[in-house]
């Protein structure tokens, strides 16, 4: 398999378990849900898929931004076609994307800007520490679950997870700035915890 489509089907792969991860948030709700979520991160870290925000916050991802495109492509389509078939399923569950998708598209975009900001951060604390703390599996486990059940808690906004949710409604006229100002939030905050990592 070519290094495209292995990078295209490995970052498929990764959306379905974000979807999966929001699919249980919804189901369970509260801590718990925070918690179950976090599954979809680190299946995706210890499998070695390519989940955008766990790798746009990193220099050498920065400069072949095809790549990257290329992953929140298939992020986007694995996350999506998972919301659908999961949706088309299950009623109560679909009804619950859409309301957490109009829930969401209430917020001002300067808000959903700052929320996506420090989910941003979040997920670079959860990836980078994983990528770190070799010498110890559960604590690996644990500096991923606990960054993401937070940002699952506070409400912060995760771009992917959010095309999970989006995928049952149909306004896609106003989805799209939304989506844009999610991806550039979380992409920001990547980078800014990064740069002030290194500087510190």
């Amino acid at each position: 398999m070519s290094n495209s489509y292995e990078t295209l089907w490995k970052s498929v792969a990764a959306g379905i378990l974000i979807a999966i991860g929001g699919a249980v948030n919804l189901s369970v709700g509260g801590i718990a849900g925070a918690i179950l979520f976090s599954l979809g991160l680190l299946s995706i870290l210890y499998f070695e898929l390519n989940l955008y925000t766990g790798k746009v916050g990193y220099k050498n991802n920065i400069r072949p931004r095809y790549r990257l495109a290329q992953i929140l492509f298939g992020n986007w389509v694995g996350a999506t076609l998972s919301g659908i078939c999961i949706g088309f399923s299950n009623e109560e569950l679909r009804l619950a994307m859409k309301a957490v998708s109009e829930a969401k598209l209430n917020i001002s975009l300067n808000d959903i800007f700052i929320k996506s900001l420090f989910c941003g951060i979040l997920m670079f604390i959860a990836v980078d520490s994983f990528k770190k703390l070799t010498y110890s599996s559960a604590a690996q486990a644990l500096l991923v679950v606990l960054p993401v059940s937070v940002f699952i808690l506070c409400g912060f906004e995760h771009c992917i997870a959010d095309m999970f949710y989006f995928s049952c409604y149909s306004n896609y006229v106003k989805l799209i700035p939304y989506l844009l100002v999610i991806i550039t939030g979380n992409s920001i905050g990547s980078n800014l915890i990064r740069l002030l990592l290194e500087t510190s």
